[in-house]
Parts: C-alpha cells; sequence; structure tokens
C-alpha cells in the first residue's frame, strides 16, 4: 500500500484556511487489512458488497476520506470519524468533536484521493484515466465554444478533453447536483495554461475556478473559490508520483 497526505493553505484576500489530502494506491488485500479503521456502520456496509472492484473503490473512498479529515483536526482515532452518505450520495462527516467540515472524494482503478476543507471553504476534487478510447464519450460534455478553447490552449486531445471532463465533475460535486446539471451549466469560460497547472473558469459560476494538472496516466482537477490562492504543488508531487507508480 502507498499513501501519502499534506496540508494545502488557502489564502484568501482576508483570511486564511487549511485544508488536507489524503492519496492511496493499494489492491484489496492491503486494503483489507485497515478494516479495523473503519466506523461500525461503514464495515456494515462494506460487508454487504460482493464485487471486489466496489469492495476497492468504497474502502478507498472511505479510508482515505478518513485519513483526509484525521490529517486536518489531528485526531487519532480514525474509526470516531464516520463517512456517510446523503440522500444524492455526497459524502456526510460526523464526529463527536467536530463540525462544519467536509470531504470530497475520488477514486479509480486502485487509486484514491480525498481532500477534507472546512465547510466555510468550498472544494472539490476529482482524476480520471487519460483515455483515448474514452474521447467520443466525453465530448458529449465539451460545448463548441470550449473546443476552440482548448485549442487556443493547446489542449485540443484527450488530455483537454479529459480535463475539462474533471473540472465539471469537481464542480458538480461542489454543487451536489452531479452531472445530472447538465453540461451546458457547467460550461467552462476561460482556459489558461502556465507551466504544468491549467486554470479553468467557468461560464455561469464565475465564482469558482479549476486548477487542473495530468500525469502519464491521469488529470486531476481541484475545483475551490476563484480569489482564493493555493499553492498545489505538494498535492502535485504526490498524486504524481502514486498515479505513475
Amino acid at each position: 500500500m502507498l499513501h501519502h497526505t499534506g496540508i494545502l493553505i488557502l489564502h484568501r484576500p482576508n483570511q486564511q484556511f487549511n485544508a488536507a489530502f489524503s492519496m492511496m494506491k493499494a489492491d484489496l488485500p492491503a486494503l483489507e487489512k485497515q478494516l479495523g479503521l473503519l466506523h461500525p456502520s461503514e464495515l456494515a456496509v462494506y460487508q454487504r458488497f460482493p464485487a471486489t472492484n466496489r469492495k476497492i473503490s468504497y474502502l478507498l473512498g472511505r479510508l482515505t476520506a478518513k485519513h483526509a479529515v484525521a490529517t486536518l483536526h489531528n485526531i487519532t482515532d480514525l474509526p470516531a470519524i464516520h463517512i456517510h452518505s446523503g440522500v444524492f450520495e455526497f459524502p456526510i462527516v460526523s464526529h463527536p468533536q467536530i463540525q462544519q467540515v467536509q470531504v470530497s472524494i475520488t477514486h479509480s482503478t486502485n487509486l484514491g484521493l480525498a481532500i477534507a476543507f472546512p465547510e466555510a471553504h468550498p472544494m472539490a476534487v476529482d482524476f480520471e484515466h487519460i483515455r483515448p478510447d474514452h474521447m467520443e464519450a466525453m465530448e458529449v460534455a465539451i460545448m463548441p465554444a470550449e473546443k476552440k478553447l482548448l485549442q487556443a490552449a493547446g489542449l485540443n486531445n484527450v488530455n483537454g478533453y479529459t480535463t475539462l471532463w474533471t473540472a465539471k465533475e469537481a464542480l458538480s460535486k461542489i454543487l451536489k447536483t452531479g452531472l445530472t446539471a447538465g453540461f451546458e451549466i457547467l460550461e467552462t469560460a476561460a482556459i489558461q495554461k502556465t507551466g504544468s497547472l491549467t486554470e479553468i473558469t467557468f461560464k455561469h459560476f464565475s465564482q469558482y475556478k479549476a486548477l487542473s494538472f495530468s500525469t502519464e496516466k491521469d488529470v486531476c482537477t481541484l475545483v475551490l473559490p476563484r480569489n482564493t490562492h493555493a499553492d498545489i504543488s505538494i498535492l502535485q508531487q504526490h498524486f504524481t508520483a502514486l498515479s505513475n507508480q
């Protein structure tokens, strides 16, 4: 099992917040060695899954979320942290000693990532594998004007399509609608590539921005308030290391 955690400093014009990330790469036998970290209710849910891939995704989501919350609030008793779901399946954090903390979870295959953050400062994260054979399926998410933006940014390829998909997915998590909100509502307004980061703003949600980076295998995107400055290099470094292994 490979596991990394860290803190992100979120600078606002007149205040500062902290967020924490946790990422994990592991197969099912390694994940099942961590079952003792689950809350009893989480364990009961896990035991109902018959399929291996569903077991892996559930454990990656719950374990990374719990570690992210624990890192943010210096909690050592991880079983006391309960990550459960709202009516639209978004994650909810419960713990007897902490309040107003939220978490965003993303996972695929054997890699999971979670961001824990204060309720006062909404955020979300998403990553997707870079799959050339998925370009046609992802095209439904790309508006004609966005294709021009991608081309101008030098991203008119599978990386660009995956970048916009993850940005829209992460924004939909903040809105708690999922992609049922419609890709037109989640349309982007500008795309600017600077070094290894791509910054994206949104046509209908100008208060948010997306910071995206790619590895050899994945595209990872963090959506946060537009006027927040965050150095995400530590997140990028650790995610790249796990993604490429």
